[in-house]
C-alpha cells in the first residue's frame, strides 16, 4: 500500500519538531568576565547569583578586602556589566555572599567589626543605585551578620552564622526584612528551636516564594553524628510571618558531611550541598549534593543524592563537590572547586543536571572553562538562569594579576523550534524556521 507523499512529510516534520525538543542540549562556554576595577587577589567569582537576564558577582577581597560586587545583564545574547559597587570600609569583604532579584541586588559584608552588614540595591530601568544598609537589631562583633544573604520581591533575608544564643557560642541566626515604601525593615529574627553550640545556621540562606530555606552545615544529629548538617524550612502566612515548617536532612549521611553549607530554591525544588560528604566508593570529602521536591501533600521529599558518580568521574577526596548550587527553569548546577582537571590541583568544575519528565534529575554534562590552571577553584560559586550558567574561579590569574579570578559563562545550545507550521492539509506542509526557545524562569 502506497502512503501518500503530505503523510509522509508530515511525519517527517514531527520527527524534526518533537526529537530535538525532548533532546537536552549541550553547554558551550561563550564569555568570560572579570570585574572592570579588580586587581590582585580580589577573588571575583567567590560569590556569585543569576535571577532573569541579571547577574551579581561578589569580589569580597578586592582593595585589600574592602569588597565589592558587580552586577551584569544580558542584552543580544552578550553579557555585559551594568553596575559595580567597590566598598569604602576597611576589611569588610562585601561580596562574600550575594543576590538578587531582578529589581534589587543583596551583598553582604560580614568582616565588618560591627558583626557586619549587608547592603542593597535597587534598579531603576538600566541604572543601579544604592538602596539601604541592613544589620541585626542585637548583632554583636563577630557574629559573621552578612555572611550568607537572599531577596526576593519585598523580603530579604541575611545570615549570621556566628551569633550566640542564650549563651549557646556560635548557634547563628537568621533576619528576615520587609520592603514598604521602599524603606527596608527588621520583621523577625530567626534561630532553631534545637540550636547547639556552632551549629553555624545562617551559614547559607534562600528566600523564594512562600518559602525560607537556612543552612546549618555544622548541626549534630539525635544520634550523636557530628556536623552532619542540615537545612531549616520556614513558610510564610497571611500575616507575613515566616513559620518553622520542617528540619531537611539527607538519608546516610556521614558525619562532617556538611548538608547545608549551600541552598538554593526554585518552585518545588531546594537543593542543598554537602561538601565534605564522603560518597560510597568515593574519597574523603568528595562530596554531594541533596535535593528535595515539595510533594501533593505538603511535605518535602528526599531525591536520590548527587556525587561526581552521575557524570564521567569517581567522586575523588577532597573535591568538595557541593561547595556552591544552584537550581532554576529545571536545571541545577553543583559547583566542586577542588577538581583537579587532567591532573591539575584545583582547577574546579561544575555539574550539570537536567530535571526529567519522571521527575528525576538526571546527569548532562560536567563544564570546565576553555582555559584551566592551577588552583583557579573554578566553581566556588555557581549561578544559573534560562539557557545560561555561571561559574566562578575566584583563583584565575588574569593578565598577570595573581588570584584576580573570573566568571565564565555558558550558554545552552540551540533547539529546533518551529516558527511556522503554515497549511498541513490538502496534500501540503511547509515548516518555515527553526528559533532559540528560552525556557520559562
Amino acid at each position: 500500500m502506497s502512503v501518500p507523499r503530505f503523510l509522509v512529510l508530515v511525519a517527517a516534520l514531527a520527527v524534526l519538531v518533537v526529537g530535538p525538543m525532548a533532546q537536552a542540549g549541550v553547554w558551550t562556554q561563550i564569555q568570560q568576565v572579570t570585574g572592570d576595577v579588580v586587581n590582585n587577589s580580589d577573588d571575583f567569582g567567590k560569590a556569585l547569583y543569576m535571577a532573569g537576564d541579571y547577574a551579581v558577582v561578589g569580589a569580597d577581597d578586592y582593595n585589600g578586602k574592602d569588597g565589592a560586587i558587580f552586577i551584569y545583564h544580558l542584552s543580544g545574547g552578550t553579557w555585559t556589566q551594568q553596575a559595580s559597587f567597590l566598598e569604602t570600609a576597611g576589611n569588610a569583604y562585601l561580596g562574600r555572599a550575594v543576590g538578587m532579584s531582578e529589581d534589587y541586588a543583596i551583598a553582604g559584608a560580614p568582616q565588618d567589626a560591627s558583626g557586619g552588614y549587608a547592603k542593597l540595591y535597587s534598579r531603576s530601568g538600566t541604572a543601579w543605585s544604592y538602596a539601604q544598609t541592613l544589620t541585626g537589631s542585637d548583632t554583636a562583633a563577630d557574629d559573621k551578620f552578612g555572611q550568607s544573604v537572599s531577596v526576593s520581591g519585598d523580603y530579604a533575608l541575611v545570615g549570621a552564622q556566628l551569633a550566640d544564643l542564650d549563651g549557646t557560642a556560635d548557634a547563628g541566626a537568621a533576619y528576615i526584612y520587609h520592603q514598604s515604601g521602599g524603606t527596608w525593615t527588621q520583621v523577625q529574627k530567626l534561630v532553631a528551636a534545637d540550636a547547639g553550640p556552632a551549629d553555624f545556621f545562617g551559614c547559607s540562606v534562600v528566600i523564594k516564594g512562600d518559602y525560607a530555606a537556612i543552612g546549618a552545615y555544622s548541626w549534630d544529629n539525635a544520634a550523636g553524628a557530628q556536623n552532619e548538617g542540615a537545612v531549616y524550612l520556614y513558610k510564610i502566612d497571611a500575616n507575613g510571618t515566616y513559620n518553622y515548617q520542617t528540619t531537611l536532612t539527607a538519608t546516610s549521611a556521614t558525619a562532617s558531611s556538611s548538608l547545608g553549607i549551600s541552598v538554593d530554591m526554585d518552585g518545588d525544588y531546594i537543593i542543598s550541598g554537602s561538601y565534605q560528604y564522603d560518597p560510597p566508593g568515593g574519597g574523603h570529602y568528595a562530596g554531594g549534593a541533596t535535593i528535595w521536591h515539595l510533594g501533593a501533600d505538603g511535605t518535602w521529599d528526599e531525591l536520590p543524592r548527587l556525587t561526581a558518580f552521575d557524570g564521567e568521574d569517581t567522586p575523588v577526596a577532597g573535591d568538595k563537590f557541593g561547595t556552591s548550587v544552584a537550581v532554576s527553569g529545571g536545571y541545577a548546577v553543583v559547583g566542586s572547586p577542588y577538581f583537579d582537571a587532567d591532573g591539575t590541583a584545583d582547577t574546579g568544575a561544575v555539574y550539570m543536571y537536567e530535571l526529567s519528565a519522571n521527575g528525576t534529575w538526571t546527569f548532562l554534562e560536567k563544564l570546565v572553562p576553555s582555559e584551566v590552571n592551577a588552583s583557579d577553584m573554578f566553581g566556588w560559586g555557581v549561578g544559573v538562569s534560562g539557557w545560561y550558567a555561571f561559574g566562578g574561579a575566584s583563583g584565575y590569574d588574569y593578565t598577570g594579576q595573581a588570584d584576580q579570578g573570573a566568571a565564565f559563562i555558558f550558554e545552552n545550545s540551540l533547539i529546533p523550534e518551529p516558527t511556522a507550521l503554515l497549511a498541513v492539509g490538502a496534500g501540503i506542509a511547509a515548516f518555515v524556521g527553526v528559533r532559540k526557545r528560552r525556557r520559562l524562569q
